[in-house]
């Protein structure tokens, strides 16, 4: 399956040189775009996977019209948490922002061409990675507690517990959510595709999965400092998830 670049960028030298790598990749396409005003007619053609733009691209009223695409993507639900990679002139207060939005790789002009085709494969193969976990990591679920109603979006969830009564939901914003545990906002769909049951109350979420120890049956999840132990039921679930053969 092919994955869409959208490359936001005027500098044929830049255009070129990331052309001529994605050409010879087989498995991505490139989609050029220079105009902030055809921009969202591209993004709606295309569905594009992953990003490349240049924030220092002007449009016609001189304003940075590569930073306008690129917040116009993280307030999209679609493309909140896209790979965007950026090309900028300078390190400046709109950069600094951008970082704040998590965008996956900054690269100062004139770019590295190793690096950056390194950024690019690095990008695509995230995404390639997700698989079946990436059509449903962008979808929401409403919350409802105590008469408070919120939204939460599945990749927000770093992993959440279920006691007897009670469901702690652990974000990755370092809030944690409380609801009933009949009022678990996740679908049966959910947890087959997203969540794996490590012990007898702990679901993690397995786009965070960073590290487990066989010694002790243990693992650990990026953006987290908690250690979740796993039973042998859980071990064996998160060895299926990650293709690894059972402990003899």
């Amino acid at each position: 399956m092919k994955l869409t670049c959208l490359l936001y960028e005027d500098r044929e030298e830049v255009i070129e040189s990331i052309s001529s790598y994605i050409k010879n990749s087989g498995d991505i396409k490139l989609v050029v775009c220079s105009s902030e005003e055809a921009f969202p007619a591209v993004l709606y053609k295309e569905r594009p996977s992953m990003f490349v733009i240049d924030t220092s691209l002007m449009n016609d009223k001189g304003k940075m019209s590569g930073f306008n695409v690129a917040l116009l993507l993280r307030r999209n639900e679609r493309y909140k948490y896209s790979e965007i990679i950026i090309i900028s002139m300078k390190y400046d207060i709109e950069i600094m922002t951008l970082n704040k939005l998590n965008c996956f790789r900054f690269f100062y002009f004139p770019c590295n061409s190793a690096l950056m085709k390194s950024a690019i494969r690095d990008a695509a193969d995230k995404y390639m990675s997700q698989g079946k976990y990436r059509d449903i990591m962008i979808e929401s679920r409403v919350l409802c507690h105590n008469g408070e109603v919120s939204i939460i979006n599945i990749r927000e969830v770093i992993w959440y517990e279920v006691h007897s009564r009670l469901c702690f939901i652990h974000l990755t914003d370092n809030r944690v959510r409380e609801c009933y545990r009949k009022e678990i906002p996740f679908k049966k769909n959910d947890i087959d595709e997203c969540f794996i049951l490590v012990n007898r109350c702990d679901y993690i979420n397995v786009i965070y999965f960073d590290s487990f120890s066989e010694r002790n049956s243990s693992l650990r999840l990026r953006n987290s400092n908690e250690k979740f132990y796993m039973t042998a039921s859980g071990e064996e679930r998160l060895r299926e998830y990650l293709g690894l053969q059972l402990k003899l």
